[in-house]
């Protein structure tokens, strides 16, 4: 397991062992952070970084809101390569313990 740069343009991720949820979890848990952009700042100090609130990526959404410990708001990409979603926008709710995602979900 672990992560390689192919080349200048292509990242390689190994797991361990198969991981049904990793295709989702990866969509809002994991992103690639530019060098040069995040390179001397340090990993504690990312979120703090103007990067972290003003995502530039190009899969089918767009980064568009970032409260801190509150959601993600992400709105359709229509430039998308394999073609617009079909939501127009998506938020990610924040939770930082249990009790309020069960809440949420009554």
């Amino acid at each position: 397991a672990g992560v390689k740069a192919l080349d200048d343009a292509t990242v390689q991720i190994e797991l361990d062992s198969a991981k049904p949820l990793w295709v989702e979890l990866q969509l809002i848990a994991i992103s690639i952070f530019p060098e040069h952009i995040l390179g001397k700042v340090a990993p504690a100090d990312v979120k703090g970084n103007a990067f972290w609130v003003n995502r530039v990526g190009t899969g089918p959404f767009i980064w568009k809101k970032y409260e801190s410990d509150q959601y993600v708001e992400v709105d359709r990409n229509p430039d998308y390569f394999l073609g617009a979603p079909k939501l127009d926008r998506i938020i990610y709710q924040i939770y930082k313990d249990v009790p309020p995602i069960i809440a949420a979900l009554e």
